[in-house]
């Protein structure tokens, strides 16, 4: 009995084996005898193996045909494409069925989509593909086995010499570029935020296929605020036959400081495949008025009030320092004249002025120093009229130039005066 029960379970197997086997011959035998067919093109072009040449990124859709005059009896299954820097994206697992009349008789038909993303120029091969079916036969038998389609050729290439493949773009018949800004506060101080949403909208593409458009920057220039991207939220959606695609990217702006803050704008080319010219989608910046806090007014002023401290205990001892030296030791001349402008003393201000001349020049008389007429007239004014403190200074500061002025003049003549007596004599000649 033990013999006859592994007897029965080898005989099962083998039936099981030789029937699958059996079954995969029907099918390849139902094809070759039009029981089935298989068809498969490129862009609506069913008479052709290769189409015209497509862009990067552009939307090809693959067409995949099984039709039968018989009925199918069990779900379709079209297996992985994987083609080399190309996308390939089943939108929908459902076929769409429909019969129609060939010859007399009636077929049943499904056609399937796939639609194909070149990523890179160049050629491009689609494989066979394994595509799964089960249809009855006479006998009320399934069949059930593994259709192939025939290889397709296609080239891509990008669209415009203004592109590179490493260009952010869009290709799409439609896109649209749109943007919200929202406050947590409508009058706004540091502390607050500004949220900024971008959304990008195109036809006829994925969603994965839609470029960045806001260039993360955490702290921006002047660190007048913190931004943080939110995760960016894709999707794809389908209306009426046509593929929406969809990219949303969101940032948070924490402002803080105050004072006017403004957010750049942003730009992407898009490539109107419709009307085959290269345009761009911007979007305008904005600028906002923030309030400060006091912690932001001091973290914002931070630096000058530092400069600002320094500078003012510098004087402050440089100022102690001269006043300490002056009380040991003589004060200077302009110190002195100072002092006497402040009081108004008009005789004392005048003896500050001649002992300048005296020493400055060696002249006894403020008329002797400069033969100008606008000099000989100050010279009178200030003997008889009375001398205010900004008046006191310019004089004090033109006494000291001409002075120099003069002193200048009699070096370079004191410097000549040698010079003219070599040339006396060479006038006179040799001694006899």
């Amino acid at each position: 009995m033990r013999n006859n029960g592994w007897r029965l379970i080898f005989i099962a197997f083998m039936f099981m084996a030789f029937s699958t086997s059996s079954l995969a011959n029907d099918i390849a035998q139902l094809q070759r005898s039009g029981g089935v067919q298989i068809k498969s093109w490129l862009n609506d072009r069913q008479d052709i193996k290769q189409p015209e040449p497509v862009t990067i990124n552009e939307q090809l859709t693959l067409y995949i045909e099984v039709s039968t005059p018989r009925w199918f009896t069990g779900g379709t299954r079209i297996g992985g494409i994987e083609i080399p820097d190309v996308i390939a994206k089943q939108r929908s697992q459902l076929a769409v069925n429909y019969a129609e009349r060939r010859k007399g008789a009636t077929w049943s038909v499904q056609l399937w989509e796939v639609d194909l993303y070149p990523q890179k120029s160049g050629e491009f091969v689609i494989p066979p593909l394994a595509v799964q079916v089960q249809v009855s036969i006479d006998s009320g038998v399934n069949v059930k086995g593994n259709l192939y389609t025939e290889p397709l050729r296609f080239t891509a290439s990008l669209p415009s010499g203004l592109l590179t493949e490493e260009t952010l773009w869009i290709n799409s018949p439609k896109a649209e570029i749109s943007q919200q800004w929202q406050q947590s506060n409508q009058e706004l101080k540091a502390g607050d935020t500004i949220t900024r949403t971008i959304s990008v909208e195109a036809t006829d593409t994925l969603s994965v296929l839609l470029p960045p458009i806001m260039t993360t920057d955490s702290v921006n220039r002047s660190n007048r605020y913190q931004a943080y991207a939110k995760p960016v939220r894709l999707s794809d959606t389908q209306n009426r036959g046509q593929y929406q695609a969809q990219r949303v990217e969101e940032e948070v702006y924490v402002l803080q400081t105050g004072g006017e803050h403004s957010f750049p704008e942003y730009s992407i080319s898009w490539w109107d495949s419709d009307k085959g010219e290269l345009r761009e989608l911007r979007l305008e910046g904005q600028s906002f008025k923030v309030s400060h806090t006091f912690s932001s007014w001091m973290r914002y002023y931070k630096d000058n009030l530092l400069i600002t401290l320094f500078v003012f205990i510098s004087v402050i001892g440089f100022y102690l320092a001269l006043k300490r030296y002056y009380n040991s030791q003589p004060k200077p001349a302009w110190w002195l004249f100072v002092q006497e402008l402040k009081l108004g003393n008009e005789q004392r201000i005048r003896a500050c002025l001649y002992a300048r001349l005296r020493s400055q020049s060696g002249d006894l008389q403020l008329s002797a120093l400069s033969s100008s007429a606008d000099w000989q007239i100050l010279a009178k004014q200030i003997q008889h009229e009375k001398i205010s403190f900004i008046k006191g200074c310019s004089l004090w500061r033109e006494l000291g130039r001409l002075a120099n002025q003069k002193n200048e003049q009699r070096k370079s003549h004191y410097l000549a005066l040698p010079q003219l007596a070599r040339l006396n004599e060479c006038y006179k000649g040799p001694k006899s």
